[in-house]
């Protein structure tokens, strides 16, 4: 189902006026290979308003529906989003658009976001290898936080994350 802004209901908000609220119906995902599901990847929660303007980022994740709701909300929220659903489209999205951050999903086929990273990083700095680069998962455990920061990720999220969360994270790390 592909939403628009212009389909998110309207809630009001102190000091009168209307916000756009994110609503995501909840479904269950296989995330890892011996089928154990988990909850949706992003709860319901009223939309923010719009800080991520004039940012460009790209979205790596291979699950049709996380990714599009994912880019609903980033778009809702001001930011120009490219969209990847696997390491292989993410890396050339990264070298095509230079993106000021991106997110990336850790366990995906053929190429996992670790390796991803490396591949990020090989390009250089003219070709986007310097990029902040926020990982998710559903699968975090305390070891695996500490094991993805020191791979040289800036960021891990633990799925499933509210909307605010995730652009605290993302303004976290880029330091707004």
């Amino acid at each position: 189902m592909n939403k628009k802004a212009s389909d998110a209901p309207l809630q009001k908000v102190k000091g009168g006026g209307e916000q756009p609220m994110l609503v995501f119906q909840a479904k269950r995902f296989a995330w890892n290979e011996k089928g154990d599901s988990y909850a949706c990847l992003i709860k319901t929660e009223e939309m923010p308003p719009a800080r991520l303007s004039h940012l460009t980022l790209v979205i790596v994740e291979d699950h049709d529906d996380a990714r599009n709701y994912l880019a609903l909300f980033l778009t809702q929220s001001g930011a120009k989003v490219v969209l990847a659903k696997d390491a292989y489209e993410g890396l050339a999205a990264i070298k095509k658009n230079k993106p000021e951050l991106v997110l990336t999903d850790i366990r995906m086929p053929e190429m996992d976001g670790f390796e991803l990273l490396r591949k990020v990083r090989a390009l250089g700095p003219d070709f986007g290898g310097n990029v902040p680069v926020i990982a998710m998962s559903a699968l975090f455990a305390r070891t695996d936080r500490r094991r993805v920061l020191d791979a040289g990720f800036q960021a891990c999220l633990p799925k499933p994350f509210t909307p605010n969360k995730l652009l605290d994270k993302i303004l976290e790390v880029l330091g707004r």
